[in-house]
């Protein structure tokens, strides 16, 4: 698997977290973990089949998927596939997608059944291979449903950054609103109820030091319980274990480029 991240346009910088040009070979498999985040996939060569993520399906048109409390995975056939990966900002699908996280949380879905601007376009014929086009498509969306936000960008980043180290309650103070409101929200925004952001975001700060510690100090270091309990989510959300995904990394570096933190800022993770 090769992959390539492409810089964000600053105009998108507040709605997009990683936008990466992906090669799979031919009977290749790329990990799809367990996240906040929704995805979006422009295949422009090719097709992959999509397991894990609600019903297993072939793709070959641009498709999204929502949050996920386990992992799953996007296999290539007999020939290699292509395309362009879009990974959104946390809180961002309602205005890019005009629907909330929830809605989508686990489950893949046809673009074509979200944008009414969506073209028939032939990505793969493009000079920039399609990415112009995406980002415009993405733009037009943005324009259409950016009103449909429930928290600013800010206040995701916020809530981002202190849901695994406030409980909930005091997270609700902070922010002003009732602990049911807070629920809603999360639920809304991220597709994941509290306690499981807070899972997420664990994981993807273990995932930020994996190289540099071993599981005890991941454990204490991520906000684990313990050992014990870091292994057992790392399985579930991943579906290996922190041993297991070193070892595929050692001949596969990409995968710790795929799935590190985006930024560990002010405790923000690419969950």
């Amino acid at each position: 698997m090769q992959l390539i991240d492409i810089p964000i346009p600053p105009e998108f910088s507040t709605w997009l977290e990683r936008v990466s040009w992906v090669e799979i070979a031919p009977d290749e498999q790329m990990p799809v973990f367990a996240g906040a985040r929704v995805n979006l996939l422009f295949v422009v060569d090719g097709e992959v089949r999509v397991d894990g993520i609600g019903d297993a399906c072939m793709v070959a048109a641009p498709v999204c998927w929502g949050p996920m409390r386990s992992a799953g995975v996007v296999r290539c056939g007999s020939e290699a596939a292509r395309g362009w990966l879009v990974k959104l900002a946390g809180g961002a699908a309602p205005a890019v997608l005009g629907i909330s996280a929830e809605a989508l949380a686990a489950r893949i879905q046809p673009l074509s059944g979200l944008w009414p601007h969506l073209s028939a376009e032939a990505l793969g014929k493009q000079a920039d291979r399609g990415l112009a086009t995406v980002l415009a498509w993405i733009a037009a969306a943005i324009g259409r449903w950016e009103d449909r936000l429930l928290w600013s960008p800010g206040q995701c980043l916020r809530v981002m950054g202190l849901i695994d180290s406030t409980p909930v309650a005091q997270l609700a103070s902070q922010l002003g609103i009732s602990k049911a409101t807070l629920e809603r929200r999360t639920w809304a925004a991220f597709g994941l109820p509290p306690k499981g952001l807070a899972r997420v975001q664990r994981l993807y700060r273990s995932l930020a030091m994996i190289d540099a510690a071993n599981d005890a100090d991941l454990a204490a270091q991520a906000g684990f319980f313990d050992q014990s309990h870091f292994i057992a989510d790392f399985r579930q959300l991943t579906g290996t274990t922190p041993a297991q995904f070193r070892r595929l990394a050692v001949d596969r570096p990409q995968l710790l480029s795929l799935y590190n933190a985006a930024d560990l800022t002010g405790g923000i993770h690419g969950g």
